[in-house]
This record gives structure tokens, C-alpha cells and sequence, in this order.
């Protein structure tokens, strides 16, 4: 009889500590599964800015044309369920060989304009929600991704 006394509280044990020790690995996984979500939607992310400054380099037409870059982006997220909370912000600069910033318009590099290059910049900004409240977490993250090329 005294065996079965010991299996009994041998079982009430583990059922106390899988009861406690159950939510926790539940909220463990749910966490992970969050944080993979995350990842993939920043990896996504930042491949729609490379693909956003791939158009935007292309030519001087394509540098100028935001509708194309902002089409290429979203044309890039189309795995996405949701692209309506997407922020595409395009803009280009100029700098010379040196690293000194300069105007694209008529800012020269030395005597001579040739030296100057141009880059196109793609920034893309999308807000992440997370399936649980953690403590100390935000519920809504804003995740960005910027790209930079040099535009032909």
C-alpha cells in the first residue's frame, strides 16, 4: 500500500509542475513564433527597399520617378497580406569622390561635374503588431529598412 501512496504524490507533483511550467513554455513559443514573424517581415522589408533603389538606379528617368520606385516596392511586398501601412520614402543625393556632400543640381566636384555621383535612397517603413502583450515589449513595433545605390 505504501507504494502506491508514493506513486499517487509522484503524479500530483508532476501534474503541480507541469501546470505551472505548461503556460510558460506556451508563452515561450508564442514568443518565438513573434519574433520569427518580425524577422520575416524586415528581411521582406529590407528586400523591397533593394528592390525600390534597383529601380530607382537604373536611369536618370527611373532616379526621378517615385511612382515607379514606390510601385517597385510594393510590387516586392506582394507576399504581404497587408500593404496598406507602408511608408515608401524615396529621395537622392550627390556627393564626390572624397565623401563631401554637394547639390545635384549644379554642385561640381573640382572643376567638373563628371566626378559627381548620385545615389537614390529607399527608405520602407511598416508598423508590426505582435499576437500577445509581453510585459515590457511594445504591442506596435515600426520596422524600417534603407537602401542606398548609386544611380547610373
Amino acid at each position: 500500500m505504501s507504494v502506491l501512496r508514493q506513486d499517487t504524490r509522484q503524479s500530483g507533483a508532476a501534474t503541480a509542475e507541469l501546470s505551472v511550467m505548461l503556460p510558460l513554455l506556451m508563452l515561450g513559443l508564442v514568443g518565438l513564433a513573434d519574433f520569427g514573424r518580425a524577422a520575416m517581415e524586415t528581411i521582406t522589408i529590407a528586400n523591397a527597399a533593394h528592390a525600390g533603389v534597383k529601380y530607382g538606379s537604373h536611369s536618370p528617368y527611373h532616379m526621378t520617378d517615385t511612382v515607379g520606385i514606390h510601385d517597385a516596392v510594393i510590387a516586392e511586398l506582394q507576399d504581404m497580406t497587408d500593404t496598406s501601412n507602408v511608408v515608401v520614402a524615396v529621395e537622392q543625393y550627390c556627393n564626390c569622390p572624397d565623401g563631401t556632400e554637394v547639390d545635384c543640381e549644379d554642385g561640381l566636384c573640382g572643376l567638373t561635374e563628371e566626378l559627381r555621383r548620385t545615389y537614390v535612397k529607399v527608405t520602407v517603413e511598416k508598423m508590426f503588431s505582435t499576437v500577445v502583450n509581453y510585459p515590457g515589449v511594445p504591442d506596435v513595433l515600426t520596422l524600417s529598412r534603407e537602401a542606398h545605390l548609386r544611380a547610373r
